[in-house]
């Protein structure tokens, strides 16, 4: 529900003129920029999501519980459901934006990469989690804003 409102509101800031009474949300610029903000906030809500879950099935399979998926199966099944809700939310932003173009291709390649980098060092505990969430972020920022104000 709050990804939805979270992508909701980003189309309302930036196709409507609801925001206009506040004196910095009357230019276009800012309003786009607000809107990728929400897009951005909404799909990295959403990843860490799928990956706290991931991981906490990789928790229990370390502890002892007899699931029979290596990590890397855990990784591929994960990976398999974050890219299907990858392209039904790019699928909504493109007709909440009307953005159809070939943009969204590389686009998609990128929102994979965002969500596999910090999923795989979280889960198999490497030092370099925090530089994998911080690239993640700033990469899912570059290719919302690549889509939808290029």
């Amino acid at each position: 529900v709050i990804l939805a409102l979270l992508l909701f509101g980003g189309w309302l800031v930036s196709r409507t003129k609801i925001l206009t009474f506040m004196p910095l949300l009357d230019d276009p610029a800012i309003t786009r920029v607000l809107s990728v903000l929400c897009t951005t906030t909404a799909f990295s809500s959403l990843y860490q999501l799928l990956i706290k879950q991931a991981k906490t099935v990789s928790d229990k399979r370390k502890l002892g519980l007899s699931l029979p998926y290596s990590t890397r199966q855990i990784i591929v099944s994960y990976g398999m459901t974050a890219m299907t809700l990858i392209l039904f939310l790019m699928l909504v932003i493109s007709l909440l934006y009307s953005v159809f173009s070939i943009r969204f291709i590389p686009l998609l390649s990128a929102e994979v990469i965002a969500y596999l980098a910090p999923c795989c060092t979280q889960l198999y505990e490497t030092k370099y989690q925090r530089g994998a969430i911080i690239f993640s972020n700033m990469l899912l920022f570059a290719g919302q804003y690549y889509l939808l104000i290029t």
